[in-house]
């Protein structure tokens, strides 16, 4: 998959590439602090860029994603991830996961799946 995109030769491209770590607080709770990593060009010129949003498999995170973001920066995109609920920073623990779909499918009690973050 992360070949799926091949970064663009740029010159300097580390030097130029800027990334950028924020939340975004999408409800109440804990899983409601949503984090983002965004990936571009350092590019002075006021034009507005595309922006593409990318989303782990389970059991991944955003930064897995790091390869495919970097790919679609070089190529003049704004590239972001997030962490899906459960995964990443929004994960206590290695099961945390796991332990939310156990949770939902016995108790209902909360949205674990990947569908219900995209």
């Amino acid at each position: 998959a992360m070949e799926s995109c091949p970064r663009k030769e740029v010159d300097n491209f580390q030097e130029k590439l800027v990334e950028e770590n924020f939340y975004l607080m999408t409800e109440s709770g804990e899983q409601g602090r949503l984090p983002v990593l965004l990936l571009k060009l350092n590019d002075t010129a006021p034009e507005r860029k595309p922006v593409v949003v990318i989303l782990h498999s389970s059991y991944k995170c955003k930064e897995w994603l790091r390869p495919l973001l970097e790919a679609y920066a070089s190529r003049g995109y704004i590239a972001v991830a997030i962490d899906s609920r459960y995964h990443g920073e929004r994960a206590s623990s290695k099961t945390t996961y796991i332990e939310a779909l156990n949770s939902a499918w016995r108790n209902g009690d909360t949205m674990p799946f990947i569908f219900d973050t995209v």
